[in-house]
């Protein structure tokens, strides 16, 4: 089964020296067409012209768009096509490079893109024929190709050639130039060949200061009853050229159409390849070899590696005697019937489909690879909402787990209204990544502080946003994901229903990726709350309470089954402890030791079923609410709110499941299916929602064996698995990222107390003094106002970009931090421990350091 590039890539970037059309054969073209069968291809030209405008134009090929460009890129230029490409929802491209020298800006803009560089040409191997811009081409190599996931060169020859320069080369695969087997035969009906009597020889490809002229001529002048046909565009200025174009026996017919180029080959005898002969030659391999094998010719070339490996079909010449030899030898192997098998086998094995199919098998690979990078991650959250454990634990888990440099950063309006900092002064542009947490209710007008949501929506790096209750105002919501141009989004609608919520047309770049609302909670010590079975007195604890009937049914459960069974266990005198008051909620340490003293607690599915898309039923609630008692209300609303509740499934598993199971408290749920975490009988008691099998479970609930059993299954299948911690979340998170930014931007990012820095050190503050752990509100308030600054130095957190990471010693994460950063565990600690010191010590700690 082969390797499907779009579950990877979206799109394909060609970065050119090219004019498409006046290539009728090249590398280029052969790749383009074939990733066109998968992927969209913009096919980038600049034809070394200044422009000053960027302009796409259809091709008469399907899914290959030209993209001319100026030969000197330009800032407005690179947005401008990063413009073009989120438009057309490109996000992930393969960016395939030819002109190492043109495309710099862009291809450091593209951080998500894989990088291939083609080397189709040796430019590292000195030759008199070309010397013109070599130096220049060769530098702009060895800045790039350190920087791409792979080098895929035509022979092995251009490969030790590149290796040898350029050692940091990290990837070099060798995929030979080939030939349109399929094409050809499509287009060159059987009934064309060449007649026993006929000597033609042939040599097409551009007509430059490759050829060695002088020896063509006298080859030429020597077969005068041979006739020599050339093909292609002419570049060169030689006078030989000018005087074998005259000779009679010549005949020149410029360049040609794919289909009429085969044709004449077709109907010739004999191929040529005579170039001058030198090392840069023999490491090459020309595209025209195996396009003369495929229309079914012998071929005479001057030595070249890698035609070595098929002697019988390509005859060796190192000058015009010899290539007269061989000519005049091969005319009558010409039409030998083994000899046309053997061609016709060769141009098989060879033939572009087969190069691409190998090329795709390297990319995944390549792919596959674990090559994750770290990269530097603004966390923009509510700090004020981190009270809630679950939140918390959330927010805390991309520090704990993620293998890039996670910077948390409160953005809420409530956030920033009592501080004296300017969110003004935040900077992105040193991260690869934004992520906007659900802390932040996009639902909310005005909840997202407004500079963050500017600095946002002008941020070219990656976006990622965590979502949850998108029932309420959705639209909003989703306007605020076009607006801000998010790449990924992590939604808890469910995968049947994604395309319903957020349907493809308005959102083509945009990745829905279905989560869970929670997940294993990790509170320090919180299985120490869950006392023994049989010193568990209360049978059923629970706690909930009655939510707005824009919460539907699912909603109107989490009251409905703790009144009901508090009634019905009062009546059968079961010690429970039910109360679905708000009054009665606990949190913290209170919930959990609340939880861990029970033998059962009892849930539901989590969510709403009910998508109010543009506040319309709110606001007929409201209406409904203002004029009827809240006797009546309640039930005339969910009787409104049934008539669309259902359209699109948001059952979820709540948080306070796992939390349950942690604790190895018993489940007692209604049926459903609960995201697929738990099932019943296995992990949980099914209770029916007319509760006609309550007292079953009233019974169960006093066999310790059994309720000991179903929740060390459930601790074992949920907990222990890890399939539902949050580090299994984070490192797939990381994953995710990974295929997105491929090529973090090379800064060292810094949030620490700088007391100096050396002249020639670029530091750049990119953010006010914050303290940029998971806080709440309060904490946040009082940490800002205990930081002193002196003239000389302060908090602040800074880039300092890795060209001067020599310098980075004055910056006292090099002596007290940069020992422990990789044991998350020591640097937590630390960082806690740091965060206590008085101001002052702080100061003659780090004046002492430096």
């Amino acid at each position: 089964m082969f390797y499907s590039i779009s579950d990877d890539f979206d799109c394909v970037l060609m970065l050119t020296w090219s004019d498409w059309d006046k290539e009728a054969i090249s590398n280029r073209f052969h790749y383009a067409t074939r990733f066109a069968d998968s992927l969209p291809v913009l096919f980038f030209q600049h034809k070394n012209t200044i422009s000053s405008e960027v302009r796409v134009v259809d091709t008469q090929y399907k899914n290959i768009e030209l993209v001319n460009v100026s030969v000197q890129l330009t800032l407005r230029d690179v947005s401008t096509i990063k413009k073009i490409l989120r438009a057309r929802g490109y996000r992930r491209p393969i960016v395939w490079l030819y002109d190492p020298i043109n495309y710099k800006l862009l291809i450091e803009s593209l951080s998500s893109g894989f990088r291939v560089y083609h080397a189709t040409e040796d430019y590292f191997t000195d030759t008199k024929v070309w010397e013109d811009g070599i130096h220049d081409i060769r530098k702009s190599l060895r800045w790039i190709l350190p920087k791409v996931d792979m080098v895929v060169a035509c022979s092995n020859g251009v490969a030790n050639s590149y290796a040898r320069a350029i050692p940091a080369i990290k990837n070099m695969q060798v995929i030979e130039n080939g030939c349109d087997l399929g094409f050809i035969d499509s287009v060159v009906p059987e009934t064309v060949s060449r007649r026993d009597s006929d000597k033609i020889a042939v040599y097409q490809g551009g007509v430059n200061d490759r050829l060695d002229f002088g020896m063509i001529r006298t080859l030429v002048e020597s077969l005068d009853d041979w006739t020599f046909k050339f093909i292609g565009e002419e570049t060169t200025r030689n006078k030989d050229w000018k005087a074998i174009k005259e000779l009679p026996n010549v005949i020149y017919l410029g360049a040609l159409d794919r289909k009429n180029l085969y044709l004449e080959l077709k109907c010739s005898t004999v191929g040529l390849i005579p170039f001058y002969v030198d090392a840069w030659i023999k490491n090459s391999l020309p595209l025209k070899a195996f396009e003369y094998v495929a229309c079914d010719l012998p071929v005479v070339s001057v030595p070249i590696d890698a035609l070595q490996k098929h002697p019988d079909t390509f005859a060796i010449a190192s000058n015009s005697d010899e290539f007269v030899q061989q000519i005049v030898k091969l005319q009558f192997v010409s039409s030998d019937g083994q000899a046309k098998n053997l061609r016709r086998k060769v141009a098989q094995e060879n033939s572009y489909n087969s190069r691409f199919n190998a090329l795709l098998a390297k990319i995944e690979d390549e792919i596959n690879k674990s090559n994750q990078k770290s990269a530097n991650i603004a966390f923009l959250y509510d700090a004020g909402a981190v009270e809630t454990k679950t939140v918390q634990e959330h927010v805390a888990a991309f520090t704990k787990y993620s293998s890039s440099r996670i910077f948390n950063i409160p953005c809420s309006i409530y956030d920033w209204q009592a501080l004296s900092a300017d969110p003004g002064e935040v900077d992105f542009s040193s991260f690869d990544c934004v992520v906007l947490h659900y802390s932040i209710r996009l639902s909310i007008v005005g909840h997202l502080q407004e500079k963050f949501f500017n600095k946002m929506r002008n941020f070219d790096g990656l976006k990622i946003l965590f979502i949850q209750d998108e029932y309420e105002n959705t639209e909003r919501a989703r306007s605020y994901i076009e607006t801000l141009g998010f790449d990924i989004v992590y939604t808890c609608v469910p995968e049947d229903y994604i395309e319903k919520v957020y349907p493809s047309y308005r959102f083509p770049g945009t990745k829905f990726i279905n989560n869970l609302t929670g997940y294993v909670p990790e509170s320090p010590g919180i299985e120490d709350f869950g006392i023994p079975l049989d010193q568990r007195e209360v049978r059923i604890g629970y706690r909930g309470r009655r939510l707005p009937p824009i919460y539907g049914q699912l909603g109107y459960d989490k009251y409905i089954i703790g009144e009901q069974v508090k009634k019905l266990a009062q009546e059968k005198a079961v010690s429970i402890d039910i109360e679905v008051d708000d009054q009665f909620r606990v949190y913290g340490d209170q919930w959990y030791r609340f939880l861990g003293s029970c033998r059962a607690t009892l849930g539901t599915e989590s969510g709403s079923n009910v998508f109010d898309f543009d506040g319309r039923i709110s606001d007929q609630l409201k209406k409904m609410s203002e004029r009827l008692s809240p006797d009546c209300y309640y039930d005339q609303a969910l009787e409104l709110v049934s008539s669309v509740e259902g359209e699109i499934v948001m059952n979820q598993v709540s948080p306070k499941i796992f939390e349950a199971i942690k604790l190895r408290t018993a489940l007692v749920l209604f049926e459903g299916d609960y995201s697929g975490v738990v099932r019943p009988w296995e992990h949980y008691i099914p209770l029916k929602k007319d509760f006609s099998n309550i007292y079953e479970i009233f019974d169960l609930l006093e066999n310790h064996e059994f309720l000991e059993n179903m929740t060390a299954k459930a601790y074992e299948d949920v907990i222990n698995t890890g399939r539902y911690s949050y580090q299994t979340f984070v490192e797939n998170f990381d994953r995710v990222i990974s295929r997105y930014i491929r090529w973090p931007r090379e800064n060292n990012i810094f949030a620490l107390y700088v007391d100096q820095v050396p002249g020639d050190t670029v530091v750049k503050q990119i953010m006010p003094p914050l303290p940029l752990g998971v806080v709440d509100r309060k904490e946040l308030l009082a940490n800002i106002s205990k930081i002193h600054f002196k003239k000389s130095g302060g908090w602040l957190t800074i880039k300092i970009p890795s060209i001067n990471r020599k310098n980075v010693k004055y910056v006292i994460r090099k002596y007290v931090v940069g020992t422990i950063q990789n044991n998350k565990c020591l640097y937590a600690v630390c960082r806690a421990v740091w965060q206590r010191i008085p101001a002052k010590i702080k100061e003659k700690m780090v004046t002492n350091i430096l």
